[in-house]
């Protein structure tokens, strides 16, 4: 668990620096921040629970959500018109 914590915690600490010494704090895209802190604890967070629980554990938690998510995209109707070519 440490190895996990620790760059999670360097980066929350480079992230409070940031802010702290920042001349415009409203001009902080908050949502770029947060893609930011997933890149780095997705990666980390899933190594942790490959290691724990293996691959096989893994597909069994996630293939359920991940299907159930791919079919209720697929029903999604876009709003915009289809494109007419031109010949």
């Amino acid at each position: 668990m440490p190895g996990i914590i620790q760059p999670l915690f360097g980066a929350v600490v480079i992230l409070a620096i940031a802010v702290a010494f920042s001349n415009n704090r409203r001009a902080i895209n908050w949502t770029t921040v947060a893609w930011g802190l997933g890149l780095l604890g997705g990666p980390a967070l899933s190594g942790f629970l490959f290691e724990r629980m293996g691959f096989g554990w893994l597909m069994l938690i996630w293939a359920p959500p991940l299907v159930s998510v791919a079919w209720l995209l697929g029903r999604v109707q876009s709003p915009l018109p289809p494109v007419e070519e031109h010949a």
